[in-house]
């Protein structure tokens, strides 16, 4: 019997370790991969169970990782019923620490828990101690602060001191066991013991029994269970063991290293019970246990490796110098028998080492790097990551490597990681690759693997390093190279940076391979006299000829990714147009090379590139000019034409990033962009010149003046450059339909109106090119009707792109000018030939739909430049101004209502769309503008400086003030409903909901199923608190559930990835949205209309939800601060909100559903009250919109569940009581006369429907729910808590129920709403009004004897006896009536 000693004496602890059996599923799945505190309570579960759990898991998850627990050197536990398990789960528990009643019966001695506190609260004997409340706060405290383990081990002592000396306890060890073998042995086991958290103890008889250790450890094992901690020293977060870990590797290595210079290692009485005892805790169902015992044999190994590295060196020594001696002519035969024993003696030891360290590998090593648990395996690779780096002669072998290809494969991201990092530092030395040759062809396919598609982006960083060095030694075939280099368009910016080195060297190579054809092009330059740095600058056009190369490689295998519709991530890689900089492939690319080719920073070579002439001989044709034949580029770096498209967007992501890092340089002498200028103002011309025909070449060289300082064009006088520079980019406009090529040329125009320098040339240019587009379109009508006039498809085509192009040009600049022209009568002006085109949207064309959009995006610019220039105060005089705007106003006004309210004709959706917006932002512009002060007779009245304040900044005429009208209004939310009903019928949203509903039948059949495993762990779900459990079955879902759930979540996150046009789609859908709630933030719409959107919470997007807290937001303004009359408006809203979101519900019975309706009365509970430091109440909705909105849910329910019942509709009559879920979140800003009010309506409302509650039906739980919690909200008050306290009065039970007359609620007796009347602040009212609306509002209240006055708080019930009946059966108190 092995011999325990805790705390409380080895006495108590024997006489209280009964036999219990263990919990069977108490630490099922245990993983604790990420270094975090481990709770060992969770640790004893059954031997049995555990072992077949974790290989069943292991088999399911990954067959490398088995879960091996060395299972085979442990006894079988008996296996218990559930009512034992229940039983033992509850004695389980953490108890609070503090000295037990048994251990003050036996008087044990206190035992400090560390040296900063000798004494303290001593730890309660092995399966003595009860579940206290403080429990598991005991343990969250002791977990960070101090473990509870005994200080009577000197080693343990030592290391756990961070400033001890380990040397000289090594060497008083090493003294020691020189002294009494047995003695120190047991120290030394004593001390792993402690390291693993236990205070259990061995003596020097059951050190050296060798055969017994398995049975000794288990009875160490059995007593810890018992005496849970919540941690152990390697994992601890406390800071007394912060050091221990790196404390413990180095005694190890010094224990080790002091024992081999004192000639102790190889003793007999040493390593043998050492490695026997370490190897049984290796293989512990105890994590502490296990992972202490891991690391201790792992350190142990290395420190065993210095010490054989040393004793080969030794050996080497001793061979040669006894071979030296035997070739000597004179031997010294005694010197030569020396050396032979120094040989002989070398050999064995080294024999012996060899022996000790592959034992620790075949008992420890071989099993825990296939542990269950992912922190032990992670140890395992590292260690051996370490060894083969400083061994190499030793570990570089086949059977080792095998180790870490198996783990590359592992399901924990860390483990990947810890195998990844071990192969570093292999292909860096050149002696080393010989050796992982065999190894790297094994697993090159899987590294490949892990570095596109590993699930953790770290992982991936670091095999693309691994893959880096070995491409470096040319042992990648070109498929895997290629698929590592299409990575440069990854969508991480991580990961380009990583795979840039690895294309950067692909990239010499060809370089390399075109240096011998680009070395007698150079010795033909050198015959010209050409210089060292002109053959660097043809160099330069090699390597971008060579990109150029590679990125289109990469970048077709990347197109016919998309067009096999892959999963591969890369193929989503989007073009994000920021600001107009188009960040495609191209400039990631760019992006991530930077750094890693050298030449990209060096811009010159490929602007000369790109200006020479690469159409090659047979397209020149025989007779070629000699300037042509001059400009023609050699065939070593002659681009086809998508290099050239490739390396004309890298020009501008490269100019663009030389241009910010000379931004970024503070340097005064730094002259970048000085030259970036210069060469552009002599190249792009050029450049435009070249690809004129070219368009999205074109969209890219527009965007070069971006990156020049346009005001070196007057420095260096070049005024006739800047001219040939603005004919350039607006011819390209007026050739070009393409939408990106405009889109850069008009935010071009706005970078060449900005040069204030050129503003003379610039106001020239900009009114020809404004005057060029109406003419186009003067030209293109040809004195028709525009409004009916039947066009052609090329007509509408050309109409289509001079209005697309006057609309991107109004956007930067003003031209009402240009559209006011009429030619003095002579011509019809631009703004009736666009008011004309935009009147077609009545005619319903949808080839013309972009046409009529444009329209009527110009007019609405048009009405917006006007309005600039009528308050602007040099404006002069402005009632001319605003006359014509008016009318201009109105009849835009009139044209986009006609197309919202669709009255006469029935418009295209689009053309909808876009009037919607232009008229709420029309509105928006004019309510946003301050305005001018109506011009009074009396001016007294007024101060001067509020004159002053008001006359001061833009102003908007009186003449131009614009109201929304009520019929105005009611279209938009109209037109708001139906877009938001036609963006989830194409959306898919009811497809998904469908599904959901569907899975949530399934789920209930699941969950029926496994009802009784639920039940069986009751009990040890109400005591996760007080001893967590790392439980495989955790949240009620089993293993098969969990892999079938996981599954249908990653197939639902592949089938919910968006595509281009679903994206569309939804922006489209946000910015309608968007625009109706901000018209109602501004207040050009009422509030009330909000509705429409509030009741899709939830159910469409991130976006649209942040939407619908915007317009809570103004419903709490307006119910808060907007007075009575805007209160019971928000009060609608509310609850129209609610209803409709409820019968949604209703109607499809989903729970998610049911969950967004929660959600919503959640968000829509922070309309009801204004909140300030603490969650405080500052100011709340009138009581009485209060008390409606919950008596119109009551009505709503009762009304819903009468009908019901006559009709037979049961589920209705089910799901009704729901309603109350989220009504009871808005209760919050109740007191107790509202919650007395509130529960009267409701009883009332049920006895008018005659709707009877199931007292026991579990239907009804919400109403309970609703109903406790508004008797609680009332019991706050002591006279409604007296009121509603049952009591017994005359020997018979009475209960009042809390129910108040019929009309004490403050409403009428039929339960109408009161609608909001209009008063005048100013008018006072009689004060007999005053009187009567008080005692209407004065509640009757029974008031039972003081003496049974007590806290109220318990459920009413649910019947519906009426206060009539109570008056019948027994006397009436005495009644109080108070004014509430």
């Amino acid at each position: 019997m092995a011999r325990t000693t805790t705390r409380n004496g080895s006495s108590a602890a024997g006489s209280r370790a009964t036999a219990q059996p263990q919990s069977a599923d108490a630490s099922r799945d245990f993983d604790d991969s990420d270094g975090s505190l481990t709770e060992l309570s969770s640790e004893g579960e059954d031997s049995d169970q555990q072992e077949s759990e974790s290989d069943e898991d292991m088999n399911e998850d990954d067959d490398d990782n088995d879960g091996d627990f060395g299972s085979s050197r442990k006894k079988k536990a008996p296996r218990r019923s559930s009512g034992a398990a229940s039983k033992a789960r509850s004695a389980n528990t953490t108890p609070r620490p503090r000295k037990t009643a048994g251990a003050s019966r036996n008087g044990a001695k206190k035992t400090p828990r560390s040296t900063s506190k000798k004494s303290g609260p001593s730890r309660p004997r092995a399966g003595t101690a009860a579940a206290t409340p403080s429990a598991a706060r005991s343990r969250t405290a002791a977990s960070r602060d101090e473990l509870p383990i005994n200080e009577d081990n000197d080693i343990f002592n030592a290391v756990k001191d961070p400033n001890s000396a380990l040397q000289s306890n090594a060497e008083d060890w090493v003294v020691a066991f020189s002294d009494h073998q047995g003695r120190a042995l047991a120290e030394l086991v004593n001390f792993v013991i402690r390291a693993c958290g236990c205070n259990g103890s061995v003596d020097e008889n059951q050190v050296i029994d060798i055969d017994n250790v398995v049975d000794n450890l288990e009875e160490l094992q059995e007593v810890f269970k018992k005496q849970p901690i919540p941690s152990y020293p390697i994992v601890s977060r406390s800071k007394t063991f912060k050091s221990f870990r790196k404390s413990l590797n180095e005694f190890l290595h010094r224990l080790i290293m002091s024992a081999y210079e004192a000639e102790v290692l190889t003793s007999d009485g040493f390593m043998e019970p050492y490695q026997a005892w370490v190897s049984a805790m290796s293989s512990s169902s105890l994590r502490s246990f296990r992972h202490t015992a891991t690391i201790v044999a792992l350190w142990t190994i290395s420190a065993l490796n210095e010490v054989n590295a040393q004793a080969t060196k030794d050996l080497s020594t001793a061979t040669k110098q006894r071979d030296a001696e035997k070739k000597k002519a004179r031997t010294d035969k005694s010197r030569l028998k020396d050396l032979e024993t120094k040989v002989l003696e070398s050999r064995k030891l080294k024999k012996q080492l060899d022996e000790y360290i592959n034992e620790f590998i075949n008992s420890v090593f071989v099993h825990r790097f296939r542990d269950f648990d992912a922190g032990i395996r992670s140890e395992c690779v590292e260690a051996l990551g370490s060894w083969m780096k400083k061994y190499p002669t030793q570990y570089l072998q086949s059977s080792y490597f095998r180790y870490i290809g198996w783990v590359l494969s592992d399901v924990d991201a860390n483990v990947r990681m810890a195998a990844v990092q071990a192969m570093t530092g292999l292909y860096t030395r050149d002696n080393f690759v010989s050796s992982i040759r065999t190894f790297t062809e094994l697993f090159k396919g899987r590294l490949v693997q892990m570095a596109t598609g590993d699930v953790e982006l770290g992982v991936r960083i670091a095999t693309i390093n691994v893959l880096v060095m070995i491409d470096k030694h040319d042992l990648l075939e070109d498929e895997q190279r290629d698929l590592l280099a299409t990575h440069i368009f990854d969508v991480e910016p991580r990961i380009r940076n990583a795979v840039a080195s690895f294309l950067a060297n692909i990239l010499d190579e060809m370089v390399s391979e075109g240096a011998s054809e680009l070395g007698s092009l150079s010795a033909a330059s050198k015959k010209k006299g050409k210089q060292a740095e002109e053959q660097q600058h043809e160099q330069a056009k090699l390597r971008f000829k060579c990109l150029a190369e590679l990125l289109v490689k990469y970048g077709q295998r990347l197109d016919a990714q998309d067009v096999a519709a892959t999963t591969s991530n890369v193929s989503d890689e989007l073009a994000v147009v920021i600001d107009g900089a188009k960040e495609g492939r191209v400039g990631m690319a760019v992006e991530a090379l930077w750094d890693a080719v050298d030449d990209l920073q060096h811009w010159k070579p490929l602007i000369d590139l790109l200006l020479l002439d690469h159409s090659g001989k047979d397209a020149a044709g025989r007779n070629k000019s000699a300037a042509a034949a001059e400009n023609a580029a050699p065939a070593v770096y002659r681009l086809d034409t998508d290099e050239e498209a490739i390396l004309v967007e890298a020009l501008v992501a490269i100019l663009r990033k030389t241009y910010a890092g000379a931004e970024l340089n503070e340097d005064p002498e730094d002259t970048t962009k000085e030259d970036v200028t210069r060469a552009m103002i002599a190249a792009l011309p050029k450049l435009l010149a070249k690809y004129r025909t070219d368009a999205p070449r074109i969209a890219d060289l527009l965007l070069l003046p971006h990156v020049m300082d346009l005001e070196m064009y007057t420095e260096l006088q070049e005024t006739t450059a800047f001219e040939a520079l603005w004919d350039d980019v607006s011819t390209q406009i007026q050739r070009h339909v393409e939408p990106l090529v405009l889109k850069h040329g008009v935010q071009t125009l706005q970078k060449l109106v900005a040069t204030t320098s050129q503003s003379s040339i610039n106001k020239t240019k900009l009114s020809a090119l404004e005057e060029g587009l109406v003419s186009s379109l003067r030209e293109t009508v040809s004195d028709r009707d525009v409004e009916t006039a039947g066009f052609s498809e090329d007509e509408v085509h050309l109409l289509a792109a001079n209005m697309l192009r006057l609309h991107l040009v109004s956007q930067v600049t003003n031209t009402s000018d240009a559209l006011e022209d009429d030619e003095n009568g002579q011509a019809t002006s631009g703004w009736e030939i666009v008011l004309g085109i935009a009147g077609r949207g009545r005619l319903a064309y949808h080839e013309e739909e972009s046409l009529v959009r444009d329209a009527i995006a110009v007019l609405t610019l048009h009405v917006m430049w006007k309005t600039r220039q009528v308050i602007l105060p040099e404006a002069g005089s402005q009632t001319a101004l605003a006359e014509a705007l008016l009318g201009k106003r109105n009849t835009l006004l009139s044209l986009l209502e006609e197309f919202v309210a669709s009255t006469h004709s029935q418009a295209c959706v689009g053309v909808q769309r876009v009037a919607f917006e232009k008229l709420a932002t029309i509105h928006m512009l004019f309510a946003a503008i301050p305005q001018q002060a109506p011009a009074t007779g009396d001016d007294s009245s007024v101060p001067d400086a509020d004159v002053s304040q008001l006359r001061s900044g833009p102003q908007l005429p009186a003449l131009l003030t614009l109201n929304c009208e009520a019929d105005v209004q009611q279209s938009c939310a109209t037109f708001v409903q139906a877009e938001i009903e036609r963006y989830i019928e194409k959306s898919g949203v009811l497809e998904k909901e469908s599904k959901s509903a569907a899975g949530d039948e399934s789920d209930e059949e699941e969950n029926d199923g496994a009802e009784d495993d639920d039940n069986e762990d009751e009990d040890e779900e109400d005591d996760a608190e007080a001893t967590p459990k790392a439980s495989r079955v955790r949240g009620g879902k089993s293993k098969k559930s969990k892999k079938s759930s996981s599954k249908s979540a990653a197939q639902n996150a592949t089938e919910e990835r968006p595509n281009e046009a679903q994206l569309q789609a939804e922006h489209t859908f946000c910015s309608i949205i968007s625009t109706f709630v901000s018209a109602i933030r501004v207040g050009i719409i009422d509030a009330k209309y909000s509705t429409v959107v509030l009741t899709h919470f939830g159910r469409l997007g991130a976006i649209y939800d942040s939407c619908c807290k915007a317009l809570i937001e103004v419903l709490k303004e307006e119910a808060i601060f907007g007075g009575y009359n805007r209160a019971v408006i928000v009060e609608s809203v509310i609850w129209d909100s609610l209803r409709e979101a409820f019968e949604h519900y209703l109607d499809t019975g989903d729970s998610t559903v049911e969950a967004r309706f929660i959600s919503l009365s959640r968000q829509l509970a922070n309309a009801l009250v204004v909140r300030g430091a603490g969650f405080t109440a500052l100011r709340k909705i009138d009581a009485r919109c209060l008390i409606s909105l919950h008596s119109r849910a009551s009505e709503h329910i009762a009304q819903k569940v009468a009908a019901a019942e006559r009709n037979g509709v049961k589920k209705v009559k089910a799901q009704m009581p729901a309603l109350y879920k989220g009504m009871a979140n808005l209760l919050l800003t109740a007191n107790p006369t509202d919650a007395v009010k509130i529960k009267s309506a409701m009883d009332r409302a049920y006895r008018a429907a005659q709707v009877q509650i199931p007292p026991t039906s579990k239907a009804w739980d919400a109403h309970r729910s609703y109903e406790k919690r508004l008797l609680k909200i009332a019991s706050k008050s002591e006279l409604f808590s007296n009121a509603l306290t049952p009591k017994r009065r005359r020997g018979k039970e009475m209960d009042s129920g809390g129910e108040l007359s019929e009309d004490d609620d403050g409403l009428p007796a039929r339960g109408e709403r009161v609608l909001p009347t209009p008063t005048r602040t100013s008018q006072k009212r009689p004060a007999e009004e005053e009187e009567e609306e008080e005692e209407e509002e004065d509640v009757s209240i029974r008031a039972p004897p003081s003496e049974e006055a007590e806290e109220m708080d318990v459920e009413m019930p649910p019947s519906d006896a009426s206060l009539e009946d109570e008056e019948e059966t027994a006397p009436v108190a005495s009644v109080k009536r108070r004014k509430v």
